[in-house]
């Protein structure tokens, strides 16, 4: 059985990527190894997290990540904004959209 590499990146919806299949438990073990080499370092941390978890999202859902990224890009950028307002009925509102968002 001939695996191609371009074939670990691309989404195929007939075998999406799933907890029982091999190449999950693979998956999950490089990512976890390479976290224990990082995890010391916040930022870089956490960017491998965020994109580790948009693969994952699109080998399980193919386009469908980009939902996830709509919504984490735009509950960051909210966020923001939330901690700028010093009126409660700004923060409320900035709350709303969020929840409206998502």
């Amino acid at each position: 059985m001939k695996i191609d590499f371009q074939d670990i990146f691309l989404y195929f919806e007939d075998t999406p990527l799933i907890f029982t299949q091999l190449y999950f438990w693979v998956f999950f073990g490089v990512v976890l190894f390479l976290y224990s080499v990082i995890y010391r370092n916040k930022p870089v941390r956490n960017a491998y997290l965020f994109f580790v978890s948009l693969f994952f999202y699109w080998k399980t859902s193919g386009f469908f990540f980009l939902i996830l990224l709509v919504s984490t890009l735009s509950d960051y950028l909210i966020g923001f904004r939330i901690y700028e307002s010093q009126q409660p009925l700004k923060r409320k509102l900035w709350l709303t959209l969020s929840i409206i968002i998502n």
